[in-house]
């Protein structure tokens, strides 16, 4: 490994450091190298590469927002003996609880980074110099990526939408029923998400935008695997709608109270009914 990394990274010298670690998906090292420390991640699986390459798409999009802090990406490379790895800069995690605030108010400027711009570069349209100096990160009107990402090692497809309700539907929630039709046949699954597609933009439409949706479901997430949820809102006249919650559909009644609303877009607590 060391000789690998020391000829792709062009370094004279690479020594593993003996901090490793790793996951239920690849395992982690960190070498030391006469041009830094960088920790490299490891899988043997064939689908690897295309996990790692979508990994380092979405870092280095984040790092251009300049909002939070992860780590560069240097290199993805063949493994020895099969699958791949990828160079990244090393990060020390350790002693993290107390900036905890500090990491939540740099997420929230992460998501909102893209509305801003826009904002930014309709305001200063006129301001030549400056204006192109933003157009070096442009303003992204549709919803989607330029490429392919992983959940683990299932692959997400990520076309481009006109709208949010479109681009979960047709490129989350569409994947993950045809993977429930392909490994069990579920019919129900079918029909009721065939039922859904056509209503389900009407359902959201008092979210509808460049919104960000937070619901918190207040049970066990593990207890409703591969469950379907028809919501109906307390709003007034809301028809009912799908909710995604970790990926998942759930499929038990549910009651769902709008409690207040935020620049971003509505907030809304779900409690299921006790049957």
């Amino acid at each position: 490994m060391e000789e690998l990394l020391k000829r792709e990274l062009g370094c004279d010298s690479v020594k593993a450091t003996g901090h490793s670690g790793g996951g239920c998906i690849s395992q982690g090292q960190s070498y030391d190298t006469d041009k830094g420390r960088v920790f490299v991640k490891v899988n043997s699986k064939p689908e690897a590469r295309r996990m790692f390459e979508g990994e380092v798409a979405s870092l280095t999009a984040i790092l251009r927002t300049g909002t939070v802090k992860v780590p560069k990406p240097i290199k993805v490379l063949d493994a020895p003996g099969g699958g791949s790895m990828l160079v990244m800069e090393h990060l020390d995690m350790r002693h993290l609880s107390s900036h905890a605030a500090k990491l939540g108010t740099q997420l929230a400027d992460l998501h909102l980074d893209n509305k801003r711009l826009g904002e930014t570069l309709q305001k200063e349209a006129g301001i030549v110099g400056r204006r192109d100096e933003l157009v070096a990160r442009p303003f992204v009107a549709q919803f989607g990526f330029d490429v392919v990402t992983c959940c683990g090692y299932l692959p997400q497809v990520n076309d481009w939408q006109q709208d949010w309700v479109t681009f979960y539907a047709r490129q989350r929630i569409q994947p993950q029923m045809d993977l429930v039709e392909q490994r069990s046949g579920d019919r129900e699954a079918r029909e009721l998400w065939a039922a859904l597609q056509l209503p389900i933009s009407a359902g959201v439409t008092g979210i509808q935008g460049n919104a960000s949706w937070w619901v918190r479901l207040d049970c066990d997430m593990k207890a409703l695997s591969w469950e379907h949820l028809l919501m109906t809102s307390s709003k007034p006249n809301t028809p009912p709608f799908l909710c995604a919650a970790a990926g998942l559909l759930i499929s038990t009644a549910c009651e769902l109270s709008f409690i207040g609303t935020v620049e971003t877009g509505t907030t809304a607590v779900v409690s299921l009914l006790q049957s």
